[in-house]
């Protein structure tokens, strides 16, 4: 098996320079594609730069990430037990050991970052450099990273789960392409794509993406046995890590699983198939020539046997389909279909997920095309080499952003903001909180999703186990855990994120508001603080105040009943 398919266009059936000429050119064209991919991915970290280096505090939801592991260094409370999230435990994990070496500034986490983004690209380069050509490579290389940068894939959040998981994913895609007929690859492999469910949902079936490399592998018994050992040794390590970070979280955890069940249960067929239809408008919108490739295709398949030039293979490019191609194209199939599961559109930051696993499945039919277009003769071989290129092209509008972004980078300017982060100014607000509350009184924030950036700055302990509070709303069963928890331990500070726009009684957040009525909370049990509008201390006592959250919680569930 071949670790990559040579460059069609150093093919003898061109020409026949002499060998020492054809190891030049090659050379001299793998450097030139490597460069250029160095170059496309400088733009991106200089595309992510500019967007948050105007942060200076650690916002959600890398908050939320954070808190769980900044607590158990500092000795307090365990995830799922005391920090509620329904997202796969590796994103937490990996906090652990870095916040032992670093710490959890802002500018720590920066470089831990701008590290897994490397891995990511250095990883995607070479997935594509051992299906294809370096030029090709290239070409696949830079569309992707126009579709990233300008459809604003990276914008929308600093340190997304979604760069997380995909990191061991692509890394466990290339081992099993280069060593994959190594049954310790192979171990190694399908840990890594199973780590990578443990960090986002929508990978947790990629690990199957190995079947085709197992069908295929002279000794299929050991290879099957050798994945399945990666997949046991992956969740096998996840749940020590649980046990490890407190007692009851590995329990904790599998209740979050039935709440995941119940919120995300498995579509029919014809939702599923209405979703993946959807992507595909969108990858469209991305590659609105990607049709082409179709045309490409049929044009393989119609010359390739007529017009091949003498000596050359004959039906060897569009349809022999190797082991670790279809390992590719099934890694995006079980990409889009957790997509389906998951119900997300393939819009914002989720997009992410999904555009990396494309592209690498879509170097297998530009990879054919290639190989078979070079046994052409003539304007053949030039119809459908531009066909191709056309179809690798993204939209104008984006392309036109990419090239004006790159003229109004400044990173330099963006890493020295990076360096001055946390200042005392822009922790103002949450040391004054702090200093409303004895050691003894604990924080809620309720409805939005920066809560747990106030507890985190602030050091003060969440009075119930949900520093997201949206997630409250998402069965009734923890919207009434919360109110009992509240009436149980009422906030020695009581925040209404100014941020957060309280949902109204006419848009989808109203079961939220009529379960967890917070705003008339702070309106009867509590007085509007010094430090602002938005903070509220207690109007009375301990007892005083569950008395009154209790009646009013009271009065919101006999409504709700009404």
């Amino acid at each position: 098996m071949s670790r990559y398919i040579e460059d069609p266009l150093d093919a003898e059936s061109t020409h026949h320079p002499s060998a020492n000429s054809r190891y030049v050119s090659n050379s001299l064209s793998r450097a030139a594609a490597a460069l250029g991919a160095l170059i496309a991915g400088g733009i991106l970290f200089a595309s992510i730069m500019r967007t948050f280096s105007s942060r200076s505090t650690i916002e959600p939801d890398l908050s939320t990430y954070v808190l769980p592991a900044v607590e158990r260094a500092r000795g307090f409370g365990a995830l799922y037990v005391d920090f509620l999230d329904i997202k796969p435990p590796l994103t937490f994990g990996i906090f652990l050991p870095w916040f032992a070496a670093v710490g959890h500034s802002l500018t720590g986490l920066w470089v831990l970052y701008l590290i897994l983004i490397g891995a990511l690209l250095v990883a995607f380069w070479l997935a594509l450099r051992m299906q294809m050509a370096p030029w090709l490579s290239l070409g696949v290389f830079l569309s992707c990273i126009v579709v990233t940068t300008q459809s604003g894939m990276f914008d929308w959040f600093f340190f997304t789960t979604e760069v997380v998981g995909l990191v061991p994913l692509l890394w466990g895609l290339v081992i099993a392409r280069r060593f994959g007929h190594r049954l310790p690859a192979l171990f190694f492999a399908s840990l890594l794509l199973t780590l990578a469910g443990q960090a986002k949902d929508v990978f947790i079936f990629v690990p199957l993406a190995l079947f085709p490399l197992v069908w295929h592998h002279r000794r299929r018994g050991a290879a099957a046995a050798s994945s399945l050992a990666g997949i046991a040794a992956a969740f096998t390590g996840t749940a020590a890590m649980l046990t490890w970070w407190g007692p009851g979280t590995l329990r904790s955890y599998v209740a979050v699983l039935g709440i995941k069940r119940e919120s995300f249960p498995f579509p029919g067929f014809v939702e599923a198939a209405a979703s993946v239809w959807d992507d595909m408008i969108v990858v469209q919108s991305w590659l609105p020539f990607l049709a082409l490739l179709v045309i490409a295709l049929g044009l393989c398949a119609m010359y390739e046997r007529r017009e091949s030039l003498p000596g050359s293979p004959r039906g060897r490019a569009v349809w022999k389909v190797t082991g670790p191609e279809w390992m590719y194209l099934s890694a995006f199939f079980w990409v889009t279909l957790g997509f389906a599961w998951q119900g997300r559109e393939l819009s914002q930051y989720y997009a992410i997920a999904f555009a990396f696993p494309f592209f690498i499945a879509l170097s297998v039919p530009v990879s054919r095309i290639s190989v078979a277009a070079m046994d052409f003769a003539g304007y053949r071989r030039t119809i459908v080499i531009t066909i191709l290129i056309v179809s690798l092209v993204p939209t104008l509008s984006l392309t036109l952003n990419f090239a004006g972004m790159t003229k109004a980078m400044r990173p330099w300017q963006d890493a020295s903001r990076i360096l001055s982060t946390e200042t005392p100014e822009s922790l103002s607000t949450y040391s004054a909180i702090r200093d409303l509350t004895i050691d003894a009184g604990c924080l809620h924030v309720a409805y939005g999703w920066r809560a747990s950036a106030y507890y985190l700055y602030t050091g003060l302990k969440p009075c119930t186990r949900f520093m997201a509070p949206p997630l409250a709303a998402t069965t009734t069963a923890l919207a009434f855990e919360l109110r009992e928890a509240i009436v149980k331990r009422p906030p020695s500070v009581l925040v209404m994120d100014s941020t957060q726009r309280i949902p109204s009684d006419d848009e989808s957040g109203r079961t939220e508001r009529e379960l967890l009525p917070f705003d008339v909370i702070a309106e009867t049990c509590y007085l509007p603080s010094p430090v602002a509008p938005n903070v509220f201390v207690p109007r009375g006592s301990d007892s005083q105040e569950r008395t009154c959250i209790a009646t009013v919680l009271g009065r919101g569930a006999a409504a709700h009943s009404n």
